[in-house]
């Protein structure tokens, strides 16, 4: 949303015909000041938000985890139970605990994908801002858009869960890297056991 204002208001600056020089040189100080200030509110506004929200996400991201190698380990040892007993493997009876497994999955994906949508879209600004540059811009502008870029290229954009980790596809990665492993460790112990 923010940066398609910043894209609006620079199409705006880029496309006026100003007769007076100063009068656009002016206006672009101006526009790129209020851009600035609207950026760095949004900024603040949706970091305070994370910041609030750290903990509950790293609780809920804890319970995906658990629940999915829960699920995923009892419908495994219940089936390989029934087949070592002779038993008909009723799959209705362990398709429940797939489902709900993929379930959780799936909402750890929506997380995991929103948060790096919102951490894409803070990242555009700074290209959207190089290709607003004006040819010929006055040193107030430069200045102006010089200060901008060095305040985007010190702020990181990234989702951090309570310090921990970085909320983005890597977490997902690793999850699943985790997973895989806690399943062969369980599923070793459980086979020792039989």
């Amino acid at each position: 949303m923010l940066n398609r204002n910043i894209c609006l208001q620079m199409d705006h600056i880029r496309s006026s015909h100003y007769s007076d020089r100063k009068t656009s040189e002016s206006i672009t100080f101006e526009a790129l000041n209020a851009i600035k200030q609207q950026h760095h509110s949004v900024t603040a506004t949706v970091g305070t938000g994370i910041h609030v929200l750290s903990f509950p996400m790293s609780c809920l991201l804890l319970v995906h985890f658990t629940i999915i190698i829960s699920e995923i380990f009892y419908a495994y040892t219940s089936i390989v139970q029934d087949i070592k007993n002779d038993v008909d493997v009723p799959l209705g009876t362990y398709m429940s605990s797939i489902l709900f497994a993929a379930f959780e999955a799936i909402q750890f994906y929506y997380i995991i994908s929103a948060s790096s949508e919102i951490t894409e879209q803070a990242e555009k600004t700074g290209i959207l801002l190089n290709e607003f540059m004006p040819t010929a811009p006055n040193l107030r502008v430069e200045r102006c858009i010089e200060s901008f870029t060095i305040e985007l290229l010190h702020q990181d954009f990234k989702i951090n869960n309570c310090g921990m980790y970085d909320v983005d596809y890597t977490l997902m990665f690793s999850m699943i890297a985790t997973i895989t492993s806690y399943l062969i460790m369980l599923v070793q112990f459980q086979l020792a056991e039989i």
